[in-house]
């Protein structure tokens, strides 16, 4: 199962703007509302929550997966044009050694 949330503006402010994770995300990774953003990492860790909520704080789109397959994650990719993402080495390493990312060449373009 995944999930595909679209963030937005709202004017009440939960914590100080200039050090929220939505500035972090916008000044550190150029995030913007057009912003696709794929979580495989299970939203109980700290960086892949604080990254959802800062791209949903900055109105872009979290698609975020129930648990990490290579395949699912490249298919994620494509069906919804992600343009970042957060992995970890060991994900590189099972997309590798499934094959799926020889399987899908030129498939990734829209990811920067």
């Amino acid at each position: 199962r995944v999930s595909t949330v679209s963030g937005s503006r709202c004017s009440r402010r939960p914590y100080p703007s200039d050090t929220s994770i939505a500035a972090t995300v916008v000044g550190n990774y150029g995030f913007t509302r057009d912003t696709v953003y794929l979580s495989p990492a299970p939203l109980y860790h700290s960086a892949p929550l604080n990254f959802n909520m800062g791209v949903l704080r900055t109105g872009a789109t979290s698609v975020v997966m129930e648990r990490f397959d290579p395949a699912e994650f490249l298919a994620l990719v494509e069906r919804h044009r992600v343009t970042a993402t957060q992995v970890v080495p060991t994900m590189f390493v099972r997309q590798v050694s499934a094959g799926s990312v020889q399987e899908r060449p030129g498939k990734l373009c829209a990811a920067r």
